[in-house]
């Protein structure tokens, strides 16, 4: 993921190739949830992380689709909780589906 953002961020704005294709992506959070406040101990919302992102995807105007977020990746999951972030990760993809497809068919090499 980070490469494809590094790409973005090295493009000229110029740059066309992305114009109008959907973006979607996982975003794994380490901490918990309730640590993504001002008052938390992250210091930031969880809006406030992924802005450097959206604003990667606006520069080129590609369209930010919703991320699909999952809290306390760096601490030891339970199999439960994986279970259930599959499930749920599952779901976003049906949502998203047909805007990925596109954009996935569509998609030229350098946007990737």
């Amino acid at each position: 993921m980070l490469e494809a953002f590094d790409h973005i961020i090295r493009m000229d704005h110029q740059e066309t190739s992305c114009k109008g294709k959907s973006w979607a992506w996982p975003c794994p959070f380490g901490d918990k949830q309730e640590n993504y406040t001002r008052d938390g101990s992250v210091s930031f919302t969880v809006e406030e992380v992924v802005t450097p992102f959206k604003a990667s995807i606006n520069h080129v105007g590609a369209i930010a689709l919703p991320y699909f977020a999952v809290f306390g990746a760096s601490f030891q999951a339970t199999d439960e909780e994986i279970n259930q972030s599959a499930q749920e990760y599952i779901r976003y993809i049906h949502k998203y589906q047909s805007e990925l497809i596109e954009a996935f068919i569509a998609t030229p090499d350098d946007c990737m």
